[in-house]
């Protein structure tokens, strides 16, 4: 007499496991454009885009015997250092490049 067979497992639904190769495909094309857009694109704008660059600034040398006074700020998110421009120094914003106080800030935006 020959014995009964095992029940067999229920089988695994069609599609199952290809649709999650598929997905994995896709992801991996996904993180190969991204990865190729950030190595290609930055050294072709620099190479292709317009020239940003200016001529650099020449400042009269502070004298090194005076006292400055220096303004550090925290707003939680927004930290600044605020220095009395030299007389001789047009740093300021636009418009107001001979603006009493500088202002070199980080931080949020927003403030």
């Amino acid at each position: 007499m020959v014995a009964p067979a095992a029940p067999l497992a229920p089988p695994e639904p069609r599609g199952a496991e290809p649709r999650i190769r598929r997905r994995g495909r896709t992801l991996a094309r996904l993180v190969g454009v991204l990865l190729a857009f950030a190595l290609v694109f930055p050294p072709l704008f620099v190479a292709v885009g317009p020239d940003t660059t200016s001529e650099p600034v020449t400042l009269a040398a502070p004298d090194p015997h005076a006292m400055y006074t220096v303004y550090v700020t925290d707003w939680a998110y927004h930290t600044s250092v605020t220095i009395p421009q030299a007389p001789a120094w047009r740093l300021g914003p636009a418009g107001a490049e001979g603006a009493p106080y500088l202002d070199y800030s980080w931080g949020d935006r927003a403030y």
